[in-house]
């Protein structure tokens, strides 16, 4: 089963340290954690935040509620963790949702955002390598249209999101 240890390395990576960057939605960001998803930390939280905490975060909000640890493959539980802390714990699920139903010749999954026991089982049957190319696929989609849409703040993440969504 796959290993929060051995994926959180790759999620710190691409968050990143200390950020105040006025087009990012978050606002002040800390090793990805932001102080608009944790307003009860503060900005002195935030801003003094360890990679540790952060890293408890990571596992408390997204590697376990997301089922991850049930995931056999390695690279497909690091990919969700990544996609998860940047856009969300529910658009991930629903990425990925959307994923295995695109690769897979079964009976649809419900794209609920919720990683339920029937999420998790569909993923372990479904061949990582080409699960990983539709996660990329749908996660570098999700940026495109983010990108396109009305709010120009996004432009200047766009090259970073696709380098992040093909990783």
């Amino acid at each position: 089963m796959a290993s929060f240890d051995l994926a959180i390395g790759a999620v710190l990576a691409h968050e990143g340290g200390l950020v105040d960057d006025p087009a990012d939605p978050g606002g002040l960001t800390n090793f990805g954690v932001s102080l608009r998803s944790y307003p009860e930390l503060g900005r002195e939280g935030v801003a003094a935040m360890t990679r540790e905490q952060a890293e408890g975060i990571y596992r408390r909000d997204f590697w376990d509620p997301l089922r991850l640890g049930e995931v056999a493959d390695q690279r497909v539980a690091g990919k969700v963790l990544d996609m998860a802390v940047n856009m969300g714990r529910r658009a991930a699920a629903r990425l990925l949702q959307r994923a295995l139903n695109y690769v897979l010749p079964r009976q649809p999954l419900t794209v609920d955002g919720i990683v339920g026991p029937a999420t998790i089982a569909e993923v372990n049957k479904t061949d990582p390598e080409t699960l990983l190319w539709a996660l990329r696929a749908y996660h570098a989609t999700h940026y495109v249209s983010l990108v396109e849409g009305p709010d120009k703040r996004f432009d200047k993440f766009s090259v970073g999101w696709l380098r992040r969504s093909f990783s």
